[in-house]
Parts: structure tokens; C-alpha cells; sequence
């Protein structure tokens, strides 16, 4: 059995620790950012620096996350009502009612998860361009308007 100091470190020796020094309101702006990826704040800030180093990303829109988890409780009020009523007909199991709540989580936990996580610039114009060849034209045609600008 290992102890603590073993632990710590192996995980030296694997990991290395960086320290950022930010102003306030730079350590707000990581806050906030981290808040609404529901990521701890030194997870998000290594992500960021991450994607930054490998690329451009592009974060899904708030509004757009916000709308589909809304969506998703809307779902889980609606297996609640249907549970409420089952349940006073008795014309279906609670094990059934627990189940499909079960089975909701999870769903809701991925998309969650889909929409916080970065997508990379270069990866989502390669598929679109292999989706949609025409869309080449239209990039050239907006990368001359910007060059002859």
C-alpha cells in the first residue's frame, strides 16, 4: 500500500504543475467561463490553453446549450407527469418510472457534456467542405472578398 508522499510523488513525476498569476478581472473572466462549462476552473483554463495551442475552436453558443438543456427537463418533467399518472392508474410499474429516469440521465449528461467541449475550426470546415463540396467556392469567394479589402 502506497502512502500520501508516494502517491504525491509519482504524480510529480508524471504531471507538471504551472501557476498563473491573473488580475482580478482576468481571474473573473476564467470564473464566469468555467461556470457556465460547468468545468472547475483549473480544468477549464488548461482546456482553453490547450485549444488555443492546437487551434481554433469555436465554443458553442450559450443560448443554444441553454435551450437544449431546457429541453432535456422539459423531457424529465413530462416523464414525471406520465410516472404521476401511472402511478395513480397503477397501470404501470415504479421500477418502470425509476428506469426510465435512469436511462434520461445519462442522455442529458452526454449532450451536456457534446455542447461544453470545443469543437476544432479546422476539423468542422474539413467535414463540412467533405459534406458539401460547394461550400469551397463560397469560402474562396469570402477569403478574396477579405484579401481584396
Amino acid at each position: 500500500m502506497s502512502t500520501s508522499s508516494e502517491r504525491q510523488r509519482e504524480l510529480r513525476k508524471r504531471y507538471k504543475r504551472i501557476e498563473l498569476l491573473v488580475s482580478p478581472e482576468e481571474n473573473r473572466l476564467i470564473e464566469q467561463a468555467a461556470k457556465r462549462h460547468k468545468r472547475p476552473k483549473t480544468r477549464f483554463a488548461k482546456d482553453a490553453v490547450i485549444a488555443y495551442l492546437k487551434g481554433m475552436y469555436i465554443v458553442p453558443d450559450e443560448q443554444r446549450l441553454q435551450d437544449l438543456e431546457l429541453a432535456l427537463k422539459r423531457i424529465g418533467t413530462n416523464v414525471n407527469q406520465v410516472a404521476f399518472v401511472c402511478n395513480r392508474n397503477a397501470s404501470v410499474l415504479e421500477r418502470d418510472v425509476v428506469e426510465l429516469k435512469y436511462h434520461l440521465q445519462p442522455l442529458e449528461s452526454l449532450i451536456r457534456e457534446a455542447f461544453a467541449r470545443p469543437v476544432n475550426l479546422n476539423d468542422l470546415v474539413r467535414a463540412a467542405l467533405k459534406e458539401h463540396p460547394r461550400y469551397r467556392e463560397v469560402l474562396e469567394q469570402i477569403i478574396d472578398q477579405e484579401s481584396s479589402a
